[in-house]
C-alpha cells in the first residue's frame, strides 16, 4: 500500500519550472518592460489560467504591482458558496463582485467557480457574455473521491445553454478528499457518454489537488474495446469479433455470417381470398445485420477523441489499480488486453494503445509511484490449454503487426508504458525469447516489446514461462537508471510436467541494465525446481554487482543454482526504494 503523508487539500506541490523562474525575474526588471512581457504572454493562445495560478505562486508577496498586472488578465464569478485556494489565488480576495458585473474588455480569461449545490440548485443568475477571444473555465468544487464529469457539463449546459459561456476547460477541485476514483461507465474520460458526437465535452482537464487516482483495472482496456455508437466487445467467435449494442449482438465481419436459407408458407390476402405463396427466410443464428452505417461506426474507436483531450494532474503522486470491490489495501494491476486489441480491427495503431495504459498525454510532474501492468495474451477463464494456444497464436501476430505499422520496420515496439516520472513499478508476463512459442528462432531473435523509461528505479518483472523446462532470457529492458530488478515466474501456460526441472536464466544484449545494483529471483514455493545463472552472463548484463560484493566468492564460479526459496544479489550494503526519494 502507497502511504502519502498529509498535506493541505488547497496546497499543490510547487515545480521550478522553465516559465516560473522566469515569471521570478520579471521582478527585477523595469517595470515598462515587464508589462510588455506579461502582454506578449496574455496573447499566447497556450497561455490557460493555470499557468497564471502557477505564476502568482511564485512571486507571493514580492511584487503586488506585478500579481496585480496578472489578476487583471483574469476575472473570477464565485456562483457557488465554496471557495479553495486556486480561486482566492487569481482574484486576489475572499470577496467576490456580483455576477452581473460587466466583465472589462482587458480580460483574457473568465473563471465561473461553482459547486454541486448551485448546479443541482434552481437559481440561475445573469451574467454579461464574454467578449471576443475571452476563454471561459469551470472551477469545480466538488465532495467525495468520485465525480462525474459528463454529468456536471450537462447540469451546466442547462443552466447556462449560451455558447459563449461554454466551458473549454473544466478544473475539478476536490474540497475533502486527495483520493479519486475512476471506473468505467462513469461520466469520465474512459466513458463513452463522455464523447457526445464522438468529441469529448471538456477538452481540457485538470485535477487539481488529486493525490492518488484509483482506477478500474480493465477500465483502460476496456475503453480502447469500446466502437462509436455504443458497440461493446462481447466475445470472439470463429467468424470474427462479436458486438453488443442495446440488447442485440452484431458481427464485425458481417460478410462471414453463417447465413441460412430457408423457405416457408406465408398467407396473403388478394382480391378478397386467402392465397399461399414460398417466401425464402435468412436466418442469422441470432445475430442482428449490420447496415452500412453502423459498420461504419464499428470500425471508430474513441481513442482518437481521447488522445485530444490535454489532461493535467499537478499534485498526483500515485496511481493505483482496483478490481470490482475498491480496496487500497490489495493493490492490482492494470490490464493491458493484447488479445483483445489483436483479435479485433482498430483505428489506432498497437503503439497509441499502449500510450493510452502510459497515461501519455496527461501531464503528471509530481508522480513518483504507478501499481503495474499485467500483459494478457489470451482470454481469461479458459483452459490451460486454450490459454497457450491463444498466446502462441498472438506472437507472431504481433510481430506482422509492429513491422507493418513501424516506419523503419522493426520488429519490436518501443514502448513507454509508464508515466514519465514512476519510480517503482511492477509488470508480469513479460514474454521472455521462449522457443516454445516460435518456429523460426533466426526471425524472432529481438523483443516484442523493448520497455524504454529513463527514471524507473526498481521494477518487478514477471515472466510468462510456457515450456517446463528449458532457458528463458530476459530482454527489452532498456532502464538504464534502475538500481533493483526481481524476476518471477508465471507457469499458468505449462502444461506439462518434469520432474525436477531447471530453467536457465540468461540476459541478451538488448537490455541496458548498467545501474542496477540489486537483482534477486523469486520462486513459487509449489515449484519443485532449480533455476540456474550464468555468472559470466550476469556479469555483463549487470556491471554494477560487480562493484562491492555481488560477485565476491563467485569468481571460480561458472553458474549459480538455487531452489525454493529467494535469491538475492546486490552491489551494494544497502539501497533504499521509496515513494520518497
Amino acid at each position: 500500500m502507497i502511504i502519502l503523508e498529509e498535506k493541505s487539500m488547497s496546497q499543490p506541490v510547487s515545480k521550478n519550472t522553465k516559465e516560473e523562474n522566469a515569471m521570478a525575474s520579471l521582478l527585477d526588471l523595469p517595470i515598462e518592460v515587464a508589462k510588455m512581457i506579461l502582454e506578449q504572454l496574455a496573447s499566447n493562445p497556450k497561455t490557460s489560467v493555470m499557468d497564471y495560478y502557477n505564476w502568482l505562486k511564485v512571486i507571493g508577496g514580492s511584487s503586488a504591482l506585478i500579481s496585480g498586472l496578472l489578476r487583471e488578465k483574469v476575472h473570477v464569478v464565485n456562483l457557488g458558496k465554496s471557495t479553495s485556494d486556486f480561486v482566492q489565488m487569481i482574484s486576489g480576495s475572499k470577496v467576490f463582485g456580483d455576477p452581473k458585473d460587466v466583465i472589462p474588455r482587458h480580460v483574457n480569461h473568465v473563471v465561473i467557480a461553482a459547486d454541486e449545490e448551485f448546479l443541482d440548485g434552481q437559481t440561475t443568475p445573469d451574467m454579461p457574455q464574454p467578449y471576443g477571444t475571452m476563454k471561459v473555465y469551470l472551477a469545480y468544487h466538488y465532495t467525495g473521491n468520485r465525480i462525474n464529469l459528463k454529468e456536471v457539463h450537462s447540469k451546466y449546459v442547462d443552466k447556462f445553454p449560451f455558447g459563449c459561456l461554454r466551458p473549454n476547460h473544466i478544473i475539478a477541485i476536490a474540497k475533502d478528499s486527495l483520493e479519486l476514483y475512476i471506473e468505467k461507465d462513469d461520466g469520465n474520460m474512459f466513458d463513452p457518454d463522455f464523447y457526445p458526437g464522438a468529441l469529448p465535452v471538456f477538452m481540457n482537464i485538470t485535477f487539481f489537488n488529486a493525490r492518488h487516482f484509483f482506477i478500474h483495472h480493465r477500465c483502460l482496456s476496456d475503453f480502447a474495446q469500446m466502437r462509436q455508437g455504443n458497440f461493446r466487445w462481447s466475445r470472439l467467435d470463429k467468424h470474427g469479433v462479436v458486438f453488443e449494442r442495446l440488447g442485440k449482438i452484431y458481427r464485425e465481419n458481417d460478410e462471414l455470417y453463417p447465413v441460412e436459407k430457408k423457405t416457408k408458407t406465408e398467407q396473403y390476402t388478394s382480391n378478397g381470398y386467402q392465397r399461399e405463396r414460398q417466401v425464402e427466410v435468412i436466418d442469422r443464428g441470432g445475430y442482428e445485420e449490420v447496415s452500412s452505417e453502423l459498420a461504419l461506426l464499428m470500425g471508430k474507436s474513441y481513442m482518437n477523441a481521447y488522445f485530444c483531450i490535454s489532461m493535467s494532474c499537478p499534485q498526483l503522486e500515485a496511481v493505483s489499480f482496483f478490481k470490482e470491490k475498491a480496496d487500497e489495501t490489495d493493490p492490482h494491476l492494470n490490464t493491458i488486453d493484447l488479445y483483445r486489441f489483436l483479435k479485433s480491427s482498430s483505428d489506432v495503431t498497437l503503439q497509441k494503445f499502449l500510450n493510452l495504459h502510459s497515461l501519455r498525454n496527461w501531464h503528471l510532474p509530481s508522480i513518483r509511484a504507478f501499481s503495474g501492468h499485467n500483459l494478457l495474451w489470451y482470454r481469461e477463464n479458459e483452459s490451460r490449454a486454450t490459454k497457450y494456444a491463444d498466446a502462441k497464436s498472438l506472437i507472431p501476430m504481433i510481430r506482422d503487426r509492429v513491422r507493418r505499422e513501424s516506419p523503419d520496420g522493426l520488429p519490436h515496439v518501443n514502448a513507454q508504458i509508464l508515466p514519465e516520472g514512476v519510480i517503482n513499478t511492477k509488470v508480469t508476463n513479460w514474454v521472455p525469447l521462449d522457443v516454445d512459442f516460435v518456429s523460426n528462432m533466426k526471425k524472432n531473435t529481438s523483443p516484442l516489446i523493448c520497455l524504454r523509461q529513463p527514471c524507473l528505479k526498481s521494477l518487478e518483472l514477471g515472466l510468462l514461462v510456457s515450456k517446463p523446462e528449458g532457458s528463458l532470457t530476459v530482454e527489452g529492458l532498456y532502464l538504464p537508471q534502475l538500481g533493483k530488478l526481481g524476476l518471477s515466474f508465471d507457469t499458468d501456460l505449462v502444461h506439462k510436467s518434469v520432474r525436477n526441472p531447471m530453467f536457465n536464466i540468461t540476459f541478451s544484449e538488448w537490455n541496458d541494465l548498467r545501474g542496477c545494483r540489486i537483482f534477486n529471483c523469486e520462486l513459487d514455493q509449489a515449484y519443485e525446481g532449480h533455476i540456474n545463472l550464468l555468472v559470466s552472463n550476469l556479469r555483463s548484463a549487470l556491471p554494477s554487482l560487480d562493484s562491492k560484493k555481488g560477485f565476491k566468492g563467485l569468481q571460480k564460479q561458472e553458474s549459480i543454482s538455487f531452489a525454493n526459496k529467494d535469491f538475492v544479489l546486490d552491489g551494494l550494503e544497502k539501497i533504499e526504494m521509496s515513494i520518497n526519494d
